[in-house]
C-alpha cells in the first residue's frame, strides 16, 4: 500500500498495479503536434486527380505534362510516401514510354516503364501504370512531386487518354503522405 503523493513516482512496476484502474478517454489525446507523433505516423495527406489528356512526342529529356502535386512537410526528417497511377496509349510501332519521379526539378528514383506498342501483334493497347516511392526531402518548405515522361523510339503517346478517341480519358491520381521520421 502506498500513501502520500504519487508525484515523485517515476518507475512503478506493472505487477504492483492492482484493483480497479480509471479508464483513459481518447478525448485527452487531442492536440498532439507533429513533433509529438511517433515515428511512422501519418502527419498529413494531400491528394488530387489531374485531367491529363495530353500528347507527348519523342524527346531527349523528360517532359512535364502537369502530373504534379505539392506538399509542405511539417518536419524536416519526415518521409513522403508518393503514390501515382494513370493510363497512357499509343498507335506508333515499336514505341516505348518511360517515366520518372521528380521532386521540384530534381529527378528522384529510377526510370520506370509505362507502356509499349508493337504493331506486329496489332496490339494497340491502353496501359494502366502506377508508381509508389518513398522520398526524404529534408525540408519544411513546399515541394512539388511530378511524374515526367519521355518517348523512346519515335512516335507519340497520349498520357491520360486513348490515342484513338480524345474524348475517352482517365485522370491521373496522386497521393502524397507525410510520414513522421
Amino acid at each position: 500500500t502506498f500513501t502520500g503523493s504519487g508525484a515523485s513516482l517515476t518507475a512503478l512496476p506493472a505487477a504492483q498495479l492492482t484493483g480497479s484502474l480509471p479508464a483513459i478517454s481518447g478525448a485527452s489525446l487531442t492536440g498532439l503536434t507533429s513533433a509529438q507523433m511517433p515515428t511512422g505516423s501519418v502527419l498529413q495527406v494531400v491528394s488530387g486527380e489531374i485531367d491529363t489528356n495530353d500528347e507527348t512526342s519523342a524527346s531527349t529529356g523528360y517532359v512535364n505534362l502537369g502530373v504534379e502535386l505539392a506538399i509542405t512537410p511539417t518536419l524536416s526528417d519526415s518521409k513522403i510516401l508518393i503514390m501515382m497511377s494513370g493510363m497512357c496509349s499509343s498507335d506508333e510501332d515499336e514505341n516505348f514510354l518511360y517515366g520518372s519521379l521528380f521532386r521540384d526539378s530534381t529527378e528522384i528514383g529510377e526510370d520506370f516503364f509505362l507502356s509499349s506498342y508493337d504493331e506486329s501483334s496489332n496490339n494497340r493497347r491502353i496501359d494502366i501504370w502506377n508508381r509508389v516511392y518513398v522520398d526524404s526531402p529534408a525540408t519544411t518548405s513546399a515541394v512539388t512531386y511530378s511524374c515526367r515522361v519521355r518517348v523512346i523510339d519515335g512516335g507519340s503517346y497520349e498520357m491520360g487518354g486513348w490515342w484513338l478517341d480524345v474524348n475517352w480519358t482517365h485522370d491521373t491520381a496522386i497521393v502524397l503522405m507525410e510520414i513522421a521520421g
